[in-house]
Parts: structure tokens; sequence; C-alpha cells
């Protein structure tokens, strides 16, 4: 790995934090419950296209039919696996909305065509 694709994945990790941590419990201005609303998987998932749309991503797109974050970032397979779990890791200190899920992050290159580059868990005891 050259510095520079390490300091690409660096930023881009740090940007994932910053947008994740807004994920997980939510509070809001509704004065009729004592407990703020629980944010969705929903939620989540859409903020990790918030997220790596702020970074690398060229592409991102939620598919709640399949239970999939699709992501288009211009990397190979390796740092690709890398960054799928690194995500995961994120997601799974800001939130528990995809433990005992099926939900998936998948990563693809723009010259990978339909298949995808890396492949993770969001849930990631299932990892």
């Amino acid at each position: 790995m050259t510095m520079e694709t390490h300091y690409m994945r660096k930023i881009f990790l740090l940007l994932v934090t910053l947008a994740i941590a807004g994920c997980g419990n939510s509070h809001s201005d509704d004065s009729t419950s004592s407990e703020p609303p629980k944010r969705s998987v929903l939620d989540d998932a859409e903020n990790i296209c918030k997220a790596v749309s702020a970074g690398l991503a060229t592409q991102c797109a939620v598919h709640v039919f399949s239970d999939t974050v699709d992501v288009t970032i211009d990397t190979d397979g390796a740092e690709a696996r890398k960054i799928c779990k690194g995500i995961a890791v994120e997601m799974s200190k800001h939130t528990n909305n995809f433990t005992l899920t099926d939900w998936k992050l998948q990563i693809f290159s723009p010259y990978s065509g339909e298949k995808p580059i890396a492949i993770c868990n969001l849930d990631i005891t299932k990892s």
C-alpha cells in the first residue's frame, strides 16, 4: 500500500466516523415523549451513504429489499475490504440497529461492473 493510499483511507474513515456519529438515538423537539426517538436501520443505512458520499465514494445507494448499502469507490479489492470492515466497526460503535440483521455493505469499483469487490456484514457479530 502506498503512503498516499494509506493517507486517503485514513481521511475517508475519519469522514465516515464523523458522519456516523449521528447514528443511533436521536434527540428531537417532541415534548410529548420523555425518551428520544430511536433511529431506524434505514436511517443508519442512509447515514452510511451520507458519510461515504462526503469522502471518496462516487455513488451510494440503500437497497431496502436486499438489505444492502452499495458504495462505489475507486480502489482495489484489498483496500475495499479494509474500508468495508472499518465502516462496519465504526457503525457498531454508534448504533446497534444492525445487530441481528442481514444488512451488508457492498463496495464496488467503477471498473467492477455489477460485481462487488468487497462485502461485509454491518452486524459485526456475524463477521
